[in-house]
């Protein structure tokens, strides 16, 4: 493959007798939005969780700028809580501290400014709210200085033009020209952010193309072609 940022050369994954991730070959180019989509059980979130280091491909590997990750790399990626992880913290103060210490890059004030831009109160108690959770968890992702930003299934709480607001207003703020990987089953307010989309079905990928080519070719948007492929799975 050409020189990608991001590599994943014939990986896959299982767990026990299920497999995951089906010998998945493909590249991402940095100053990219990414988004991998697919019904749940296609792989997504394992292929998120591979790609951030949290596990390991069972064969096969991946590399980030060249390299196999290590726990250097792994401060170079940013990886999107999920809602529940954001409870274990009474405020958002105390999951910026935890930022602080683990991302050399990430800036408290960035992080403050983007909680304030999504209307939220920094100094109110975390509670159980999954939409408000989320958007906590966005705006620290924001704040981080990284190469690579990771977002499995983000805002799914939001109707299609919140969810559209809220992650243009993060993702425009993003600094050096990363790649930001979506990893998303509902499209609503999504699909025109991405450069490129990677369509995964039962672990495999059934296409890895820039959106522009697929609205071209097809003459669809990104979200009817998803549809469509789908109607036939």
């Amino acid at each position: 493959m050409e020189d990608y940022f991001v590599k994943l050369i014939s990986a896959g994954k299982s767990y026990g007798d299920e497999t995951a991730l089906n010998d998945i070959s493909i590249g991402l180019h940095r100053g990219r939005i990414a988004g991998v989509l697919g019904v749940k059980g296609s792989g997504k979130s394992t292929l998120c969780r591979l790609l951030c280091g949290i596990e390991k491909p069972d064969s096969g590997k991946i590399l980030i700028d060249g390299k196999k990750i290590t726990k250097n790399t792994k401060k170079r990626i940013m990886y999107l809580l999920g809602e529940n992880d954001i409870m274990k913290f009474k405020k958002p103060s105390e999951l910026m501290d935890f930022y602080e210490n683990f991302y050399p890059g990430f800036s408290r004030e960035k992080a403050i400014r983007l909680m304030r831009l999504l209307r939220l109160d920094t100094e109110k108690k975390i509670t159980n709210d999954k939409g408000i959770n989320q958007l906590i968890a966005l705006s620290c992702l924001g704040a981080g200085e990284a190469d690579l930003y990771i977002l499995d299934e983000p805002l799914n709480y939001f109707d299609r033009a919140e969810r559209e607001y809220y992650l243009k207003e993060v993702l425009r703020t993003l600094d050096n020209s990363p790649l930001a990987v979506i990893s998303t089953e509902i499209l609503r307010g999504t699909e025109t952010l991405f450069d490129d989309v990677v369509l995964m079905y039962k672990g495999w990928v059934k296409l890895c193309k820039s959106a522009a080519e697929i609205r071209v070719k097809t003459g669809k948007t990104v979200e009817d072609f998803y549809k469509e492929v789908y109607g036939f799975c």
